[in-house]
């Protein structure tokens, strides 16, 4: 997980598509050199968020992987990991997902637990969401409504969590009730602008009347691996899922589902080749994340996708093609999380360096953090 961070960063900017139809669909064009920094620390972070601790106070990024979860501040980062004979320590080293609420709170996922972190001791408070303390599956996200209430996705079932109280309350899929949530298997979870709740489960979209329990609307999107949504400020809903080409648009009033491919071809939908993670930088450019295909960003006016993927000539590129997660810091860097190698960070206004310590024992790993209506396929690059 990433916290609010500090130290420059750089990019340069990609080439520009040809002139399109505001109608038109995205089209893709390979970017030119994209330099990154990196903090050669962290391998494979599963997990990214940006917390500070208060008005004027310094902010931390926070890396979530498999052997503990790492904090950095810019100069030197100190790694939390799991300890049989300290209670205040993480309930798991394995960081599964991140999330820092509006009070300022971080909170941490991991297998079959979720903590709060207290910056005054520098420990955790463990949450037993259930009755028995597995849960039937790794915390896969955490989101906050409106209302202040926390959501907890696990493997088995949607939790609501109280902050002040501590109180859960679990929401899962029951084969008698045509209402209930289309599977136990929750992905994500969050809250549009509309207020309308919303469910990604491994059978798709639900819109989850909270108040009554109860799903008002399914939008059948199975994915057998990670699946989530992101609104970006203009008020378009995209959908990202794991496999095959992993990029769509949600028309909520049409019901129409417009489906992108990224890709030089479709692929079968069984390999991890679709969209990790999407941000939108404060100048509203959508940065998008892919497993396999790099690193895309939506030009808005030309209505195209420019690419940016690693060169083995150039130690200024993509480290690698699989990307897990993308953050941007409060100095405007874009951090990009890789799946075997250490997370790298570019701002638009400056090239990139090489930068940071290293964090040493930390051994690369492989990282994560209606019926449709009708379909308008988006395909390839152009050029």
């Amino acid at each position: 997980m990433l916290a609010s961070g500090r130290r420059p960063a750089s990019d340069t900017r990609g080439h520009r598509g040809h002139n399109r139809s505001p109608n038109d669909p995205p089209a893709g064009r390979r970017g030119s050199r994209h330099p990154l920094r990196a903090p050669q620390a962290v391998a494979g972070p599963l997990a990214a968020a940006r917390h500070q601790h208060g008005a004027g106070q310094a902010g931390f990024l926070w890396f979530g992987t498999q052997f503990g979860l790492n904090r950095y501040d810019g100069y030197h980062f100190k790694i939390f990991k799991h300890g049989p004979d300290d209670p205040g320590s993480p309930f798991d080293s394995r960081i599964t997902s991140l999330f820092v609420d509006r009070s300022g709170t971080l909170w941490v996922g991991c297998d079959y637990a979720l903590d709060r972190y207290d910056p005054l001791t520098e420990s955790f408070v463990h949450y037993q969401l259930a009755q028995s303390s597995a849960l039937g599956g790794q915390i896969k996200n955490i989101s906050q409504d409106r209302a202040g209430a926390l959501w907890v996705s696990t493997g088995n079932g949607l939790y609501r969590l109280e902050p002040t109280t501590g109180k859960t309350i679990r929401f899962g899929h029951d084969n008698a009730d045509a209402s209930s949530l289309s599977s136990d298997d929750v992905r994500s979870s969050g809250e549009d602008r509309a207020g309308t709740f919303w469910v990604a489960t491994s059978e798709g979209l639900d819109a989850f009347d909270r108040d009554h329990a109860r799903v008002t609307e399914h939008v059948p999107l199975p994915e057998a691996r990670d699946f989530s949504f992101y609104e970006d400020r203009t008020g378009v809903f995209w959908v990202l899922y794991a496999s095959g080409n992993g990029l769509a648009i949600l028309d909520r009033t049409t019901k129409h589902l417009t489906r992108y491919s990224f890709g030089r071809e479709n692929l079968p939908s069984p390999p991890l080749t679709g969209v990790s993670s999407m941000v939108e930088d404060q100048d509203g450019t959508l940065w998008i994340g892919t497993f396999s295909d790099g690193l895309l960003k939506y030009d808005r006016v030309h209505h195209c996708f420019i690419r940016y993927r690693n060169d083995p000539a150039s130690d200024e590129s993509l480290t690698e093609n699989r990307i897990t997660t993308l953050l941007q810091d409060r100095e405007k860097n874009i951090w990009v999380a890789f799946g075997a190698t250490s997370p790298r960070f570019f701002r638009r206004s400056r090239r990139l360096s090489r930068c940071c310590p290293s964090i040493h024992g930390i051994p690369p790993t492989l990282v994560r953090h209606w019926s449709t209506g009708s379909m308008k396929i988006a395909r390839g690059y152009c050029g």
